[in-house]
């Protein structure tokens, strides 16, 4: 009995045991049904963005973004949105600090 509760409990926190930190942002799709993960994300004062749907408070989450939570092609369609947006600053970051480095390794020009 105890290995089957081990086998259910890896499987449902397995992925939390092994952070390093805290994220930044957390993204719940449902923030009525998700209230535990709403909680627990104020209580560490992670931002939190959420798909609010008319049963749902929007004031609850830092950033609602007003949507059809029960949905499935409205989940997948602003969450390809996101994570486009997201793969989008994180390129611009690594070239920025690239851009940096450059700078940085350049000769700096004698003034005459």
């Amino acid at each position: 009995m105890f290995g089957r509760e081990h086998i259910k409990m890896t499987k449902h926190f397995g992925g939390i045991e092994q952070l390093n930190r805290l994220p930044s942002a957390v993204f719940i799709v449902d923030i009525h049904h998700e209230h535990l993960a709403l909680a627990e994300a104020k209580k560490l004062n992670v931002k939190t963005f959420g798909m609010v749907d008319t049963n749902s408070d929007p004031t609850l989450v830092d950033f609602a973004i007003p949507s059809n939570d029960d949905a499935s092609k409205s989940i997948s369609y602003i969450t390809n949105y996101l994570v486009s947006a997201i793969r989008e600053g994180l390129e611009e970051r690594k070239s920025a600090k690239g851009d940096e480095k450059e700078g940085a390794d350049a000769p700096v020009a004698a003034e005459a």
